[in-house]
C-alpha cells in the first residue's frame, strides 16, 4: 500500500515537472527592478537591518569631488590659474588636445551625479566656488578646472529628483573647499537655494542627527546639508539656518600621496590610530582610499599623452587604477574598523556599494557568515561577497545577474525565478529526468 501511494505521489510530481516544462519559464526576472532594489534603493533594503541605527552606525559609499565628472577645459579654478598658466605656456601650441588632456587630469568620477546615486553612493565630496569668470556670474563645483554645469542645477535635476522617487534613501551633501566667498551674501544667497531646493526634506538641524533612520525615514528628513564654517559665521554674527550643520565633525584623513605604497601606510596607519576612537567622540570618520596626481606627474602624464599620441592617454583614472586594484584587499583588512564612509575616486571601478553593506552589517551587530563551503546558502546577501557560499536566490546581491544570456548560471538559479534565460529550459529538462529516473530506479530495481 505504502509503495501504491508513493507510486502516486511520484508520478504526480512527474506531470507537475511535466506541465512546467510546457508552460515556460518560471516568474520574469527585471534587471532593473533588481538594480532598484539593491543598488538605488540599497538603504530602503536593508531597513531590517539599519532601522534603529543613526546615520554615524551606517557605513555609506562616498565619492571624492563628485563634482567633477564634466569640466571646462580653458576655465580654471581661481586657486588653479597659476599652474593653469604654466601647463599653457609649455605645452599651449597643442591647442584643444592640451584642454582634453587637462579635463581627464582633473576628473576624479566620470559618473554623473544621477548614475552615482544610482549605484548607491550617498555620501557626496562637493567643492564649491563662487565664480565670476563665466557670465553670468555662478555657483560652480571645481576640481582644477569649473564644472559646466551650475551647482543649483544639479542640486535640483539630479539630487532633488532622485530623493523624489527614491523615498527610503538618505543623502549627505558636504559642501566644502569654499571658493570666492568674499562677502556673506554669498553663503546666505546658496543656503536659500538649497532649502528652495530641498525644502522639508532637509534635515532641519545638527541636533537630530542622532535621529534612526527610520525616524528620519518617517519625517522625509533624506537629506543632511553640511557646509565648511558653518559655525565660524555664526560665530561672526551670520544668522546660519539649522538646515545648514557645520562639518567639523567630519574626518577624511588623507595621505596626500602620490605612489600606492605611501598611500595604503598611511591609511593602514590612520585607521588604526583614529578610527577605534571616531564614535566615541562623535566624528563622522573616513580613510581618504585616494591617490593625488602632483604637479610632476601630470605634467609627465600630459606630455606623454600629447607628443606619443598612438600610446594609451595618461589621465588621472590610469593613473588611479593601481590603488583601486587594492581596494577590496584594504577593506577587507580593516573590516573591524570604525568608519562611516567608504571614499574613493571613480566608484564605479570599485566594490564600494558592496564593503559598506559588509561594514554596515557588521556595525549592526548581525554576524556575516563567511566559514561556509562554496554552494551553500548565505543567511545574508553580503555573505556571499567572500566567495564562501551562495544566496538562496543564486546569486551575489552586491550586483544582480543579467537577463540577456547570463543571467542564470544553473537550474537552481533558474528554478528559484530569480532569472530567465536559455538555461531555464534546460533546467526544467534536468529535473524532469532527474525525477523520471527515480521512478523507473524505484519501480524497476
Amino acid at each position: 500500500m505504502k509503495k501504491g501511494v508513493s507510486c502516486v505521489v511520484l508520478l504526480g510530481s512527474v506531470i507537475i515537472l511535466l506541465v512546467s516544462l510546457c508552460v515556460g519559464t518560471p516568474a520574469s526576472y527585471n534587471y532593473n527592478q533588481c538594480k532598484l532594489n539593491l543598488q538605488t534603493r540599497w538603504m530602503g533594503s536593508l531597513a531590517s537591518t539599519i532601522g534603529t541605527k543613526n546615520m554615524f552606525q551606517i557605513v555609506v559609499p562616498g565619492t571624492h569631488d563628485a563634482g567633477s565628472y564634466s569640466l571646462i577645459s580653458d576655465k580654471p579654478s581661481a586657486d588653479r590659474a597659476t599652474e593653469y598658466n604654466s601647463l599653457q605656456s609649455s605645452y599651449g601650441s597643442y591647442g584643444s588636445i592640451l584642454g582634453d588632456s587637462l579635463v581627464e587630469w582633473s576628473k576624479t568620477q566620470t559618473l554623473t551625479f544621477a548614475d552615482q546615486l544610482s549605484i548607491g553612493v550617498r555620501y557626496f565630496d562637493l567643492r564649491l566656488t563662487w565664480d565670476v569668470t563665466i557670465s553670468p556670474s555662478s555657483y560652480r563645483f571645481y576640481h582644477f578646472l569649473l564644472t559646466s554645469y551650475t551647482a543649483p542645477d544639479a542640486l535640483r535635476q539630479q539630487f532633488q529628483t532622485f530623493v523624489a522617487n527614491n523615498p527610503t534613501e538618505i543623502i549627505i551633501l558636504d559642501f566644502n573647499h569654499l571658493l570666492g566667498f568674499n562677502s556673506t551674501v554669498l553663503h546666505t544667497n546658496f543656503w536659500d537655494q538649497i532649502n528652495s531646493i530641498f525644502g522639508a526634506s532637509l534635515l532641519p538641524s545638527a541636533s537630530m542627527l542622532n535621529m534612526t533612520y527610520n525616524q528620519l525615514i518617517q519625517n522625509k528628513y533624506q537629506v543632511i546639508a553640511l557646509y565648511e564654517g558653518a559655525n565660524n559665521l555664526a560665530r561672526n554674527g551670520v544668522t546660519v539656518p539649522g538646515y545648514i550643520i557645520d562639518n567639523g565633525f567630519v574626518l577624511g584623513d588623507y595621505s596626500n600621496a602620490n605612489r600606492v605604497p605611501a598611500v595604503l601606510n598611511f591609511e593602514y596607519n590612520s585607521v588604526g590610530t583614529n578610527a577605534p576612537t571616531s564614535a566615541a567622540k562623535g566624528v563622522y570618520y573616513y580613510p581618504q582610499f585616494i591617490i593625488t596626481a602632483f604637479s610632476g606627474d601630470i605634467s609627465d602624464g600630459i606630455k606623454s599623452s600629447l607628443t606619443n599620441p598612438l600610446s594609451d592617454p595618461q589621465t588621472l583614472q590610469t593613473f588611479t587604477r593601481q590603488l583601486n586594484s587594492q581596494f577590496d584587499g584594504f577593506y577587507n583588512n580593516i573590516s573591524s574598523a570604525d568608519i562611516r564612509v567608504v571614499y574613493v575616486d571613480y566608484v564605479q571601478d570599485t566594490n564600494a556599494l558592496g564593503q559598506a553593506k559588509v561594514a554596515t552589517i557588521r556595525r549592526s551587530g548581525n554576524p556575516l557568515i563567511v566559514g561556509r563551503m562554496p554552494g551553500q546558502i548565505c543567511s545574508q546577501d553580503t555573505d556571499c561577497y567572500f566567495g564562501n557560499c551562495q544566496t538562496n536566490l543564486g546569486f551575489c546581491l552586491i550586483d544582480c545577474p543579467l537577463a540577456n544570456g547570463s543571467g542564470c548560471g544553473s537550474a537552481k538559479q533558474c528554478l528559484s525565478g530569480v532569472c530567465k534565460n536559455w538555461t531555464c529550459s534546460t533546467a526544467r529538462v534536468e529535473s524532469w529526468f532527474t525525477m523520471l529516473s527515480f521512478v523507473i530506479n524505484y519501480f524497476f530495481n
